[in-house]
């Protein structure tokens, strides 16, 4: 199957996050993924990666980030590395709910999403990277549509 794995590293600027999503759709229509899946991998992708540019820029060497895909029979992969501040979104916490869309203010909630749309998230941090995780299960082998 073309397409099964992808590695990109991009500037951690808006304009490297610009070049993440064309090359996430196209790996995404390759790969005859799901529609669940490819927008459970955009949120990941927005989210984590916007948070990097926004929040993790200090104690940085590279201004870089580096996204690795990949597509197996069963599941779907995504990690994303960095080397800015170290942050664990699995011990964030979950912002509080609003009682309704007034009240609701922009933000705060991406983390949580994220955490509930993935089958599995992972994170390690080392003196030199970041790496968050994520691992989605397929539906159905790529064979079988």
């Amino acid at each position: 199957m073309p397409g099964q794995q992808l590695s990109l590293v991009v500037e951690k600027e808006l304009s490297g996050f610009g070049r993440l999503l064309p090359e996430l759709d196209r790996f995404v229509e390759e790969n005859q993924l799901e529609p669940r899946i490819g927008y459970t991998l955009r949120l990941v992708m927005e989210e984590v990666v916007l948070n990097l540019i926004n929040y993790s820029k200090s104690g940085q060497r590279t201004n870089e980030i580096r996204v690795f895909l990949s597509a197996l029979p069963d599941q779907v992969r995504l990690a994303i590395e960095d080397d800015g501040t170290p942050f664990d979104p699995r011990n964030a916490p979950a912002a509080p709910l609003p009682a309704n869309l007034a009240e609701a203010a922009p933000g705060g909630i991406g983390l949580h999403l994220v955490r509930s749309m993935v089958d599995e998230l992972s994170y390690d941090s080392t003196e030199e990277r970041n790496r968050l995780e994520v691992r989605i299960v397929r539906s159905a082998a790529p064979s079988a549509r």
